[in-house]
């Protein structure tokens, strides 16, 4: 029932960074007529946030080294910044800043929650597990790009973004008064058939086993 719950909270969070990595693609025209930039200008903002996705391989060990939770906090912390900037300093820079820090934290976040329920849930489940958690992707443009439509239409283009730090920093706050470490346990860690049932795991050494006596055989 915990891990059932935990789900839906990182839905919940997975939402949140999807709504704000997602409505910037409808709403470009939007945010460039408010800050007084051509849709140019704005493109190249966003090809800019694109490469930042060749970062991903050296955000997600970070991980692996420190524990799970660790990377989780520390992308939400990030997304968390830079969208609160926005709230803060509603410009054309700040805004630059803010969907880098945001690209960031969202790749440091996902796969790191990834390895959490990866560590935690019996392999043959994790599929369906991580893919209650991609109901998040959908989620964010389902239902957060038309909330952020709302608050734009009646309030003005950096309207979406306090709402997003005020999100993010409460499941923060939440997060930091329950933290542990995270880390994989002796278990599931270190080899590929650990988290594997035993059943497997004879099946792979017995595998092997017959593998070295062909060779031995062959020389």
């Amino acid at each position: 029932m915990r891990l059932r719950f935990q789900l839906i909270i990182f839905m919940f969070l997975r939402t949140i960074l999807n709504s704000a990595h997602r409505m910037v693609y409808p709403f470009l025209p939007i945010f460039a007529r408010g800050l007084g930039v051509d849709i140019a200008t704005m493109s190249l903002l966003m090809t800019a946030r694109s490469l930042l996705g060749a970062t991903s391989p050296l955000l997600g060990p970070i991980a692996d080294r420190r524990g799970r939770k660790f990377g989780m906090l520390t992308g939400l912390g990030i997304f968390t910044l830079g969208i609160g900037i926005v709230a803060v300093f509603p410009t054309f820079w700040a805004l630059a800043v803010a969907l880098s820090f945001a690209m960031v934290g969202k790749f440091m976040f996902d796969p790191a929650m990834q390895a959490y329920f990866g560590d935690r849930i019996p392999y043959n489940q994790r599929g369906t597990a991580l893919a209650v958690t991609e109901v998040a992707w959908s989620l964010g443009f389902i239902v957060g790009v038309p909330v952020a439509g709302f608050l734009i239409d009646r309030f003005g283009w950096s309207a979406p973004f306090p709402l997003f730090t005020i999100l993010g920093a409460g499941r923060l706050l939440h997060h930091l008064a329950h933290r542990s470490s995270g880390r994989p346990s002796p278990r599931t860690g270190g080899k590929l058939t650990g988290g594997l049932p035993r059943r497997v795991q004879v099946n792979a050494r017995a595998g092997g086993d017959f593998d070295c006596a062909v060779g031995k055989r062959r020389e």
